[in-house]
């Protein structure tokens, strides 16, 4: 084993058209995310899943908050790239 940092990727997501006003979207990245700044509308939501079941009960969770499908689509995006963290912002 390595004593060596692991390199670590961060997705990307101008999610502006997303995270208009405090609609489901940004609740759900508010009470989710590891990370949320949210006067500024920036939330790092960990997407480094390992196993299927835990994905599966994350975007079953979007859908109970009401998250728009455009949005569940970016985070599974993130989560297909293989990346841990995703950092939603808006401009």
């Amino acid at each position: 084993m390595s004593n060596h940092p692991k390199v670590s990727v961060m997705y990307e997501v101008d999610a502006t058209k997303m995270l208009i006003g405090k609609n489901p979207n940004w609740n759900f990245l508010s009470q989710k995310s590891m990370f949320a700044h949210q006067d500024r509308c920036e939330f790092i939501l960990f997407t480094g899943w390992p196993r299927q079941s835990e994905i599966a009960q994350m975007l079953s969770e979007m859908r109970s908050f009401g998250c728009s499908e455009d949005f569940v689509k970016a985070v599974n995006i993130a989560i297909d790239s293989g990346v841990r963290w995703t950092l939603f912002y808006t401009v």
